[in-house]
């Protein structure tokens, strides 16, 4: 049986067959394919059929390593392991500092197409995925997926001191801090040390001004999603913590 090298991606790997959330944060996750040029540069072995009718693709060896473990493909930088090639190419950029795909809007550069894709959303406001319950739209499947959870109570992330759960991973690492007392992200402008990017992202806007919240019925912006809402009802006269307290402390 002879054997070739060709440059291919099996055809039943998709994106959706990876979970960002259960890897690295959704916008750093080095193991993710992302484009067809990156997707054909893992190699998949060919063997001649007996009889002559041509070449049959082994789809079977890359799927196979998500049983076995395998990781043939090293960073020559810092020896983590990869599966395929081309997780270990789109890993190489965290060291070379590499963004090859860039926003046209506003010139913003990412490691991952996938990464270009969800910015790009922030500038059209396309919301292709749909809840199934209450039809909210998300800009991503990761945001749907966590908006799911808000109906089915599932909180998948456990922490291991406590026990304690978690619908989102984000909510875990800062559970997390309130045991080890770790902040390893610190702010550049005053030093301050937050356990996560995401607040160290909220607190940076203190110094910036930044407010990317924006009211949709009086135009009035805040730097925090949060604020947001607790403006919202302002307009909607909404008192969701007074009726949780008439259901905790009045009796009907």
């Amino acid at each position: 049986v002879a054997v070739v090298q060709v440059q291919r991606w099996p055809s039943y790997v998709t994106e959706a067959d990876v979970d960002p959330e259960q890897q690295v944060p959704e916008e750093e996750n080095p193991e993710t394919p992302h484009t067809k040029e990156d997707q054909r540069q893992d190699e998949i072995t060919l063997s001649a059929e007996e009889d002559g009718g041509g070449p049959q693709v082994n789809r079977l060896i890359p799927h196979t390593r998500t049983h076995t473990g395998e990781k043939p493909f090293a960073c020559s930088d810092c020896g983590k392991r990869f599966s395929l090639k081309a997780h270990l190419k789109t890993h190489t950029r965290t060291h070379t500092g590499e963004k090859p795909f860039v926003c046209s809007v506003c010139g913003k550069a990412f490691y991952r197409n996938e990464d270009l894709t969800r910015h790009s959303r922030t500038h059209t406001g396309e919301k292709p995925f749909a809840c199934s319950v209450c039809a909210k739209w998300f800009s991503t499947k990761v945001e749907l997926k966590k908006h799911s959870r808000t109906h089915t109570g599932e909180k998948p992330f456990a922490c291991s001191l406590c026990a304690r759960t978690f619908s989102v991973k984000t909510s875990l690492t800062m559970h997390k801090s309130t045991h080890t007392g770790e902040k390893p992200f610190a702010c550049s402008i005053c030093a301050k040390g937050f356990s996560t990017k995401v607040v160290l992202r909220t607190h940076l806007r203190t110094h910036t001004g930044e407010r990317p919240f924006a009211c949709s019925l009086c135009e009035k912006v805040f730097s925090t999603n949060g604020h947001l809402k607790t403006h919202t009802r302002t307009h909607t006269g909404e008192k969701p913590f007074l009726i949780f307290y008439q259901l905790k402390h009045c009796q009907v």
